[in-house]
């Protein structure tokens, strides 16, 4: 269970204060969540990725390779993963 998960879902902007620009509509709209590094197991390898967890509702049309940017820095989508219950968690990549 991630530390997001376990609030209730309509209190997550108020407890978290990560703002990231989301590149993903067009124009540039910012999102509030939780941006940190996370161990990710991918085809049998474990390594570390940072990772942007919040409300579904706001990313609801991310796909992989859209851009986000954080403290300056961009990055680009390349994996989403939705928990079910109204969170989505951005796997993420830095962009070149």
């Amino acid at each position: 269970m991630s530390f997001v998960s376990e609030f209730p879902h309509d209190e997550i902007e108020s407890v978290l204060g990560d703002i990231i620009t989301f590149f993903g509509y067009g124009e540039p709209v910012q999102v509030t969540g939780r941006f940190t590094n996370e161990f990710i197991e991918q085809f049998d390898t474990e390594m570390v990725h940072p990772v942007f967890e919040c409300q579904e509702k706001n990313v609801k049309n991310a796909k992989q390779g859209d851009a986000l940017s954080f403290n300056d820095i961009t990055y680009k989508i390349v994996g989403i993963q939705p928990d079910g219950q109204g969170l989505t968690t951005l796997i993420l990549e830095q962009s070149c």
